[in-house]
């Protein structure tokens, strides 16, 4: 899974932004928009707002039944 992946790839760093080398097209645009970020003159993602938008995609996908956990 995509989100498993890059949290396992980054759950050590410090830092406040990652970059963007995913995608974030299957996010609305309004949390596209709260997570992208320049830094630097490069495209990165806010690390708080992304995991918010995750975590709350998980929630939405348990309490509609499109996500479960065995």
């Amino acid at each position: 899974m995509l989100f498993g992946r890059l949290f396992r790839e980054h759950r050590k760093k410090v830092s406040t932004h990652l970059s963007a080398d995913f995608s974030l097209s299957s996010a609305i645009l309004r949390w596209q928009a709260s997570i992208r970020d320049k830094a630097d003159s490069e495209i990165m993602y806010k690390q708080k707002p992304l995991e918010l938008c995750v975590f709350s995609y998980i929630a939405d996908g348990l309490s509609n039944g499109d996500l479960y956990v065995e």
